[in-house]
């Protein structure tokens, strides 16, 4: 890897739009929306997807962000970890 400090998928920090409910029994890797504003964080807001076999929802989102496992619930405004493809 040639010395290479980090290697791919580069993740940045943002904030959830919005709140909703996860299964925690396994870490999740969802597609979303990514909204940068320049007076505050990166915004992310989940892109509709109705599981691995859905390729329509998926193919509107910017990048993923990632729910750990055992996180039931995320809360608006809760930071998240998101990369973009």
């Amino acid at each position: 890897m040639r010395g290479a400090a980090e290697l791919p998928p580069f993740f940045r920090q943002g904030v959830m739009a919005e709140g909703f409910d996860n299964k925690p029994a396994r870490m999740n890797v969802m597609p979303c929306s990514v909204e940068r504003r320049e007076d505050g964080p990166v915004l992310i807001r989940r892109c509709p997807c109705h599981g691995s076999a859905d390729i329509v929802g998926p193919s509107e989102a910017d990048g993923y962000f990632v729910v750990p496992r055992g996180v039931g619930r995320v809360e608006k405004g809760q930071a998240v970890r998101f990369f973009l493809p």
